[in-house]
């Protein structure tokens, strides 16, 4: 892939991923890493483990581990084990008013040092999840990226900038509906000066 993700494609991948929060199942295993982590990191920025316990993310919790240690987070992965060990349970409550009810029972006062602990871990988890888009949810990114790169393109055709149609259109031309394609090839020949 041609497209480095940035944090601002990190935001667009967040962006798709939760308008299909409902379809977590039907998710690329790359797609869910993605988005376990990326809950997680929503959560506990916006309240902390306890908040990401509470909500429907906590039925995760296992999960995310394993996701983390998939991207290669490893301190974050460390960090949300210790947080689940403070419910002295093997396994986390999948059912939300179960695990609300154990919750109630956990002093919540320790997951404040693990919300630093794991603030601490954020550009780690940054870092791991540009490297994790760029190497395995290609699909997604090119997915995501090419409407405003066809739109691009098609403002520099109109502007006869030749090179910026292709530089902006070759990564994606394998998936250019024809009239793109075409649009492509007219760019590169003007570009080669044919």
């Amino acid at each position: 892939m041609n497209i480095q993700v940035t944090n601002d494609i990190l935001f667009k991948i967040s962006d798709h991923l939760f308008s299909l929060e409902n379809c977590i199942t039907k998710f690329s295993d790359a797609e869910k890493i993605f988005f376990l982590i990326w809950s997680l990191r929503l959560e506990v920025d916006n309240g902390g483990f306890h908040q990401f316990f509470f909500n429907h993310s906590g039925e995760f919790a296992h999960e995310t581990i394993a996701s983390l240690e998939k991207a290669s987070c490893f301190n974050a992965a460390k960090t949300l084990s210790k947080a689940i060990s403070e419910f002295g349970l093997e396994k986390i409550p999948k059912e939300i008013s179960a695990r609300r009810r154990v919750l109630e029972t956990v002093n919540t006062s320790n997951f404040r040092a693990l919300d630093e602990e794991f603030y601490e871990s954020e550009e780690e988890i940054d870092a791991a999840l540009t490297d994790f888009a760029q190497d395995h949810m290609v699909n997604t990114v090119l997915s995501i990226t090419m409407p405003s790169a066809i739109k691009k393109a098609d403002e520099a055709f109109r502007g006869n900038n030749y090179d910026a149609v292709v530089e902006i259109l070759a990564p994606y031309e394998s998936r250019l509906p024809s009239s793109k394609i075409a649009k492509l090839s007219l760019a590169k020949k003007r570009v080669s000066g044919e």
